[in-house]
This record gives C-alpha cells, structure tokens and sequence, in this order.
C-alpha cells in the first residue's frame, strides 16, 4: 500500500486535483466498495488504495481500458476495470467522440463551450460503442460487489448513466458526480439537472467542489457530492 503524508491527505479532503487524481474524499472514508463510471486511465488508483476499498472502473475507449489495466496490476485484485459504455438503456449503439487530452474529455456528445475552460482540446477520432445500464451490471454480478458509493465523470452524459441506476440508487449511499454550470457539451446534463434528479431519488447534496473555471470565472466545473437520506443505509 501506497502510504500518503498528511499533508496530501489534507489536500484531498480540501478538494479535487485531476493532475493527481485526487478526490473530495470526507464521503469515502468508510466506503467499503466504489464504482467508477468513466475511469480513464485510473487517476483516482492511488487514493482508492489508501483507502482499502474494492473498486470497479468502467471504461468503454479499448485503447484506454488496456492501459487502464495495466495501471491497476498492482493493487491485489481489489481495483477491478471493465470495458463497458453505461448510458439510460442498453442495447442502444452509440457514436463515442474521442477526446485529445489522452480521452479525458471523450463524450457521446458533441463540444459546445468546453473550449471555454480547455481551449486545446479536440475530438480526434470516434468509435462505435454499444450501452448497458449501470443496474445490468450490477444484476449481473460481474463484479462481486455491491457499491455503496458510486463515482461519475462521463463528460455531459452523467445524468444519463443515473437514469439507467434508478433501481440501484435506493442501496448506494454517496454518489459524487462532475457537472458543469453552462453548456460545455451540446445536450450534456448540468448541475441543476443532476440535482433535481438526485433530490427526487431521496438525495441530499452535502458539498460542492469547484474543480476547473474559465478565465473570466463565469463558467465553471464541479464535483458534486450526495448522500442517501435513507439512514438506515
């Protein structure tokens, strides 16, 4: 196991750093099973394993999930990758535009203002992607575990994969989800479309980092962060 200073753990419960993968992490300390949609390359690895969590990501770009794997050799068989694309339904075929930040940015949906923040990055190849639902994955059990904390950063498609969750969400107890305040993609959910759906699934937000802005700090990016209001969870 990877042990962190003080010093970072401070950091990493002040806030998010994606040079790091590091995560608003007072909502994990007694997570015990962690999904992850939209993995990359793995960023938030080293934090998962301070934390001794069992974790599944999910990836659907292949060149990316392989070096995803690769990353998580290490870590004992407790960090888990599976090369899926989650969405509302499944069985739908889908057009997945591939980002040039190493995919961080690749999305079902075409930029729209994201240049606003990243002004460099572009859509450099897509491929053809078939969806399954987050509750198919789960009912299949896969994967061993049930999460009860459950991470999303799919670039404007996270209310999306939350739709495709509903039977699931009464068992999970946080859900930390990236959402923009303005149009960075074109039909992307926002942070008042997320939380209206989550409200109405019996969450409540309990915090609201800002993690990326454009220069004149008029549109910004978050991770939000919920719990289940049902205590008994």
């Amino acid at each position: 196991k990877i042990i962190y200073s003080n010093s970072f753990l401070a950091t990493a419960e002040a806030g998010f750093d994606h040079k790091t993968g590091r995560l608003p992490n007072k909502h994990l300390s007694d997570a015990k099973s962690i999904l992850h949609v939209g993995g990359n390359i793995g960023q938030e690895r080293f934090l998962y394993n301070y934390l001794d969590v069992n974790s599944a990501y999910i990836e659907p770009i292949p060149h990316i999930y392989n070096t995803l794997l690769s990353n998580l050799n290490q870590y004992s068989g407790k960090q888990k990758a599976f090369n899926l694309f989650f969405h509302e339904c499944a069985g739908i075929k889908y057009e997945l535009n591939i980002a040039s930040n190493h995919g961080s940015a690749s999305s079902i949906c075409d930029f729209k203002e994201h240049s606003e923040i990243w002004p460099d990055v572009e859509f450099t190849d897509k491929i053809s992607v078939v969806s399954t639902t987050l509750d198919v994955f789960l009912s299949s059990k896969v994967w061993p575990f049930f999460p009860d904390t459950l991470v999303i950063d799919v670039q404007g498609a996270e209310l999306d994969v939350l739709k495709g969750s509903e039977k699931s969400l009464k068992f999970i107890k946080w859900i930390q989800v990236e959402a923009s305040d303005f149009d960075a993609y074109e039909g992307g959910c926002q942070v008042s479309d997320i939380e209206s759906f989550l409200t109405n699934n019996n969450f409540s937000r309990v915090e609201k980092v800002k993690v990326s802005s454009s220069n004149n700090k008029t549109k910004n990016y978050f991770e939000l962060i919920y719990i289940n209001n049902n205590n008994s969870i």
